[in-house]
């Protein structure tokens, strides 16, 4: 009983591993570049404060 149960579960679960990725492909992507947009802006924003701190520092 606990093993068909098992066995359920885990064929959802590859269904899902299957299925999902297929589904969440094109928003994935756009997902994706929008971290990578993300990330680049925390980045030069980052940078930008370290200037502005080092060039408050210098007066």
């Amino acid at each position: 009983m606990v093993n068909k149960e098992l066995l359920k579960s885990l064929g959802f679960l590859v269904l899902l591993s299957i299925g999902f990725p297929l589904i969440m492909i094109p928003i994935f992507e756009s997902v994706l570049y929008g971290i990578l947009v993300g990330l680049l802006l925390a980045f030069f924003g980052f940078v930008v404060m370290l200037f502005f701190k080092s060039d408050s520092g210098k007066r």
